[in-house]
């Protein structure tokens, strides 16, 4: 199993998988979405120690999983102060992810698609068997070295993220430049 705990605030943890030729996306999404729809129901203040809070990311748009840290970093930070662009710590960490300053235009670019089949998983605050339970419900590989990332798309993180010609002249100063733009968009 290969997973990173990132010791954020009052102990909030992230852990971080990656899959690759994933072939049921579009059930994953679903249910994912169905979960957040049941969580909004209840609508309680406390988040509840079961409620499952998991967000996918194409793998197309991750140089680095220190991308992934800072984001859920400023998205748990926007939680513990009550800055919430939304109501959910997921859709926070997609916001935060997309260096927008749209909402609607974060969400829209970086919430995954049903066709996507490569993909990092995030679990906020789960604890194993929680997380052995959804992996289980995965059809596809799971990638052991989350470091080497195959499948990074120059082009479409160029796009989406819009980076210059200077900060795209290799894929550490790709990197470096998105790191810079999570860590003080907002600020």
């Amino acid at each position: 199993m290969s997973t990173f705990k990132f010791e954020l605030f009052d102990n909030y943890t992230i852990d971080i998988f990656a899959f690759e030729n994933v072939t049921n996306t579009n059930e994953i999404i679903d249910l994912l979405n169905q979960k957040e729809q049941n969580n909004e129901q209840n609508n309680e203040e406390e988040e509840k120690e079961e409620d499952l809070k998991i967000c996918l990311i194409d793998s197309s748009f991750i140089v680095d999983i220190l991308q992934i840290q800072i984001a859920a970093n400023k998205a748990i930070f926007s939680q513990k102060h009550n800055k919430l662009h939304s109501n959910s710590i997921i859709k926070e960490f997609i916001f935060c992810f997309s260096c927008s300053r749209n909402f609607k235009d974060g969400l829209r670019r970086f919430s995954i698609q049903s066709t996507i089949q490569n993909f990092y998983l995030i679990f906020f605050n789960s604890n194993f068997e929680q997380i052995m339970k959804f992996k289980q419900f995965i059809k596809g590989k799971e990638i052991i070295n989350l470091n080497e990332n195959q499948y990074f798309d120059v082009n479409l993180v160029i796009k989406n993220f819009k980076l210059s010609n200077f900060e795209t002249l290799n894929n550490q100063t790709i990197k470096m430049a998105l790191i810079n733009r999570i860590a003080t968009t907002g600020i």
